[in-house]
C-alpha cells in the first residue's frame, strides 16, 4: 500500500472517530436539558471506541509520513516509536504545530493542566504510546491507560499533513475546513 492510501485510511478513521464523538456530544448536551447525565449509560460506552479509532488514526498518520519519507512501511503500534521513526526536521515541524494550537485547544490545556492532565508534547505521546492497543483491551485491567491526550496530537499531526503535503490535502474529501492552513 503506497503512502497516500495509508494516508487515505487515517482519515478515514479519523473522520469516523469524529462522527462518533458528535453522536456522544450530542446524547450528552440532550440528557442535559434539565436531566442527570448518567456516566455507566451508552454515552459513555462510546468514549473507548472513540479512542480506539483516534489512536489508530494517529498510528496510520504516522506510518503515512514515514512510507513517504523513506519510500518504506513502517511496523508496530507503539505511537512514541512511531514518530521517533520521522525525519527529524518532520519532527520538529509537527511539534511546532502542537505548541502553537488554536485559542480553544489553548483554553483546553488550561483546563487539562489544572486536572492533572498532561499537555506537554512528548509527555502526552509517552502515557499514549500504546493507546490502540490500550482500548482495544480495556476490559483487562492491567491495559488501562489514558488517551485523553491523544486528539490534541492527532490534529497537530494532521494540520502539519494538510500543510505540507498538497496532494494529500487535494486527494481527501473529508478536508475539516476549520483546520488553519500555515502560512510561513
Amino acid at each position: 500500500m503506497n503512502h497516500t492510501e495509508i494516508y487515505k485510511r487515517a482519515e478515514g478513521y479519523y473522520f469516523a472517530m469524529h462522527l462518533l464523538k458528535r453522536r456522544t456530544i450530542g446524547e450528552v448536551i440532550t440528557k442535559q436539558q434539565g436531566k442527570p447525565v448518567s456516566v455507566a449509560g451508552p454515552t459513555n460506552m462510546l468514549f473507548s471506541p472513540q479512542a480506539m479509532l483516534l489512536a489508530f488514526s494517529l498510528e496510520l498518520y504516522f506510518k503515512a509520513i514515514y512510507a513517504r519519507e523513506t519510500g518504506k512501511p513502517n511496523h508496530g503500534h507503539e505511537l512514541d516509536e512511531l514518530f521517533s521513526d520521522l525525519a527529524a526536521c518532520t519532527q520538529s515541524a509537527i511539534r511546532r504545530v502542537y505548541d502553537n494550537p488554536p485559542p480553544f485547544i489553548q483554553a483546553q490545556r488550561v483546563i487539562q493542566r489544572k486536572h492533572g492532565i498532561p499537555t506537554e508534547f512528548d509527555e502526552c505521546l509517552r502515557i499514549s504510546k500504546k493507546a490502540f492497543v490500550q482500548q482495544r483491551y480495556i476490559h483487562e485491567e492491567k491495559n488501562r491507560g489514558s488517551s485523553a491526550v491523544l486528539e490534541d496530537i492527532a490534529m497537530a499531526v494532521r494540520t502539519y499533513i494538510l500543510n505540507a503535503y498538497e496532494d494529500w490535502r487535494l486527494s481527501s474529501p473529508m478536508i475539516d475546513l476549520s483546520i488553519p492552513l500555515l502560512r510561513e
